[in-house]
């Protein structure tokens, strides 16, 4: 089915406040778990993602229960982010081919 891929951005004044949001909502769902130092690596079987202080990129190994884990926390995460007062929040999920 190919890799999921899910960004979500926004722009603040207050980056580490929200970094810290997208950070907390990652343990939430287990998302942290995979690359606990939030550097960006190539992905293998496992869950992985890249972050950093302006945005979230997140990259499975497709299928459908990858897709709608990653769908429901970037929709949760982006709910959260403008209930927090961030602006321009954007969100976007992708299938890649293998």
């Amino acid at each position: 089915m190919g890799n999921v891929v899910g960004t979500i951005s926004f722009d603040s004044v207050e980056h580490h406040r929200f970094h810290k949001l997208v950070i907390d909502n990652m343990k939430t769902y287990g998302l942290d778990e995979a690359n606990p130092n939030h550097s960006s690596f190539i992905p293998d079987n496992k869950d992985t993602y890249s972050v950093n202080i302006s945005g979230l990129k997140l990259w499975w190994l497709g299928d459908q229960a990858a897709y709608n884990k990653i769908t429901t926390f970037l929709l949760e995460t982006k709910y959260a982010l403008l209930k927090d007062g961030a602006t321009n929040v954007e969100m976007q999920i992708d299938r890649l081919p293998l």
